[in-house]
């Protein structure tokens, strides 16, 4: 291996690794919320979870001090889940996150491995770079929309007698425009591939 590509394949090893080791630590954390929230509907243990929602919350008259701006609002607020069932929804959504970040971790897996051994532009690539951008966007709004419709159920239940109450909720339109450009990376990288079949038909 010549010297100039050592640091390269050192670096691209390393990343290879790292992203492994995402991949086993999401497996673990997603087995280990379905091992707790198994424990919770069997009414074994009772964790104290809080959730935190996208609501706008006026402070209490006289909590900030007399010369605090009066426009000035909590953006999000926290609340400790009681029901078991509450519980286990909220561990559900995190298993299905940590599912979808392991799928990615395992696209990555796989590509790098191409890239390491020499084929950059294998046939199966842009198909595997094409899936990391669309479970980014996917998941990006499954959480959000999910968010959203939790923080107006309990919009009500929240709402107390000189305090006022509003949804403070916006989409990540960073990581999803992150996602999209991804999947047109992955388009890019399969005209790639095609240019490369077309030479290698040609020699």
């Amino acid at each position: 291996m010549p010297k100039d590509s050592m640091p390269a394949a050192l670096l691209m090893g390393l990343l290879h690794y790292a992203v492994r080791a995402v991949l086993l630590i999401t497996l673990l954390s997603a087995v280990g919320y379905a091992l707790i929230g198994g424990m919770v509907l069997a009414g074994f243990w009772k964790p104290e979870v809080r959730l935190t929602l996208p609501l706008s919350v006026a402070p209490p008259a006289g909590e900030l001090g007399d010369n605090a701006p009066s426009v000035l609002a909590y953006e999000s607020i926290a609340i400790g889940l009681e029901s078991p069932t509450s519980i286990v929804v909220a561990f559900l959504l995190e298993i299905i996150l940590l599912l979808g970040s392991a799928a990615i971790a395992w696209q990555l897996v796989r590509f790098l491995n191409t890239v390491r051994a020499g084929h950059p532009f294998a046939a199966e690539n842009p198909p595997r770079i094409r899936a990391v951008g669309l479970i980014i966007m996917a998941l990006i709004v499954f959480d959000e929309c999910w968010s959203f419709l939790t923080a107006q159920h309990y919009l009500a239940v929240l709402t107390t007698e000189g305090q006022q109450v509003a949804m403070a909720w916006s989409m990540d339109w960073e990581t999803l425009l992150l996602g999209g450009l991804i999947a047109v990376i992955a388009q890019i990288l399969q005209i790639g591939v095609t240019l490369k079949e077309e030479q290698d038909l040609t020699v």
